[in-house]
């Protein structure tokens, strides 16, 4: 969260358990260049006291759960240049290679703020192609200082800016909240363009691997980003839509216990047996929301659900409490 904060990337996959949980990953997971910023404060002591980068390549290779180790491997490769490797087990998660400048660049100004916090943007294969724009370059040095002391005292600042502006790039802008972060290439040289931001057009859309090109530009910079336009989550069938498979009364004599009803499997089990008439009670962990909106869905057809929240883990003498009496005749899990 405080990631999210210092770069402006705020999309849902990073930051809420509940909803990622319906993506392709199973759950919240790390920032890309988050990942990046840890290795190179990891590599960074050992150098000058100004750190200026010449070129950066980052490959996003294995999605990294949120609070699983990561073990980050540092190779020196001679004065300039630098690979570092962030590996989790046996999987390298990202593999980045930094050229530094033999001379460090003039400073280019850059906002000592907070990026302020915007809404994630959607775009589909229709969208993405002729998308373009640009963020401005903030960089905020009391959390910048709290999470990467070194790379805060030691990078130029402007660098650092324009490596957290492209995750907001792809996390919010482009493509925004159906985003996967793949890959990025930049250089840094003095160039024309006018300070204070970032710019981005994409160059190239691959319609089938869903990949997307991003030229960026900067004072200072240029390069591609990669990104990956993820499917959307699926969405369940409703219970009038299941209904037309199932007879009225089919399960007009079942009381079913469903463990974990409020997505995935067992959200369409419990919207099939209340379409056949079965007395439904489903269990949710974390899901409230969507465990209410499977209930919803199951009274407006005219069938029978209670909802309760329970953690395997806890035991089951809560919910025996919780269903009072209540006997089923079927349990599922």
């Amino acid at each position: 969260h405080r990631f999210a904060r210092l770069s402006g990337d705020y999309n849902p996959m990073h930051l809420d358990p509940v909803m990622a949980r319906r993506l392709m990953f199973g759950g919240a997971v790390v920032h890309g260049i988050h990942l990046l910023l840890r290795a190179l404060e990891f590599a960074a002591p050992d150098r000058d006291t100004d750190l200026a980068m010449h070129s950066i390549n980052a490959q996003f290779l294995h999605p990294v759960a949120v609070g699983t180790a990561v073990e980050f491997e540092i190779d020196e490769r001679g004065e300039n240049k630098t690979l570092a490797y962030a590996r989790i087990g046996k999987s390298i998660a990202a593999k980045i290679a930094v050229t530094w400048a033999n001379n460090n660049h003039t400073p280019i100004q850059v906002r000592h703020d907070i990026p302020p916090k915007e809404t994630c943007v959607t775009l589909n294969d229709q969208d993405l192609p002729s998308a373009q724009g640009q963020v401005p370059l903030n960089l905020s040095s009391e959390l910048m200082n709290e999470l990467f002391p070194v790379l805060c005292n030691h990078a130029q600042s402007y660098q650092m800016a324009t490596l957290l502006a492209t995750t907001r790039i792809i996390g919010m802008k482009c493509p925004g909240h159906h985003s996967i972060f793949s890959e990025l290439n930049l250089s840094f040289a003095p160039n024309d363009l006018p300070a204070g931001a970032l710019q981005f057009a994409v160059d190239k859309y691959d319609s089938r691997f869903r990949l997307a090109y991003l030229h960026v530009k900067g004072s200072g910079v240029e390069g591609v980003l990669k990104t990956i336009l993820r499917l959307p989550s699926q969405t369940q069938p409703t219970v009038d839509e299941l209904s037309q498979i199932v007879k009225p009364k089919e399960f007009a004599n079942t009381r079913a216990l469903i463990i974990g009803g409020s997505r995935g499997l067992g959200e369409i089990c419990s919207k099939l047996l209340a379409a056949g008439g079965a007395d439904v009670h489903l269990t949710y962990r974390s899901g409230e929301a969507d465990a209410d909106t499977v209930i919803e869905d199951i009274i407006a057809h005219g069938a029978r659900a209670t909802a309760h929240r329970f953690d395997v883990t806890d035991g089951g003498n809560a919910l025996l409490e919780q269903l009072a009496g209540w006997q089923p005749t079927d349990l599922l899990y």
